[in-house]
């Protein structure tokens, strides 16, 4: 995987609260600046890997036809 290096500059307050933070919960500053990344990015997008959708299990019928039987009865499609 490519990766790449992300800068900014922060107040001197800023990046003394992140520095305490960070030392609070034993993380290198480089691995909670990534972790506030990755969680900024989440609540971003609006998309989580922890929502139920992505652990779904497909469901099997047994009937090839089974999702022709579904878009008639949900979209009233035809056969």
């Amino acid at each position: 995987m490519a990766r790449r290096i992300v800068q900014t500059i922060l107040e001197e307050s800023e990046y003394e609260e992140f520095r305490r933070a960070s030392k609070r919960v034993r993380k290198t500053l480089r691995e909670a600046a990534r972790e506030a990344i990755r969680k900024w990015a989440e609540e971003t997008s609006g998309v989580s890997a922890e929502d139920p959708l992505f652990r779904i299990r497909s469901v099997s019928y047994g009937d090839p036809k089974a999702s022709e039987y579904h878009d008639r009865l949900l979209y009233g499609a035809e056969l």
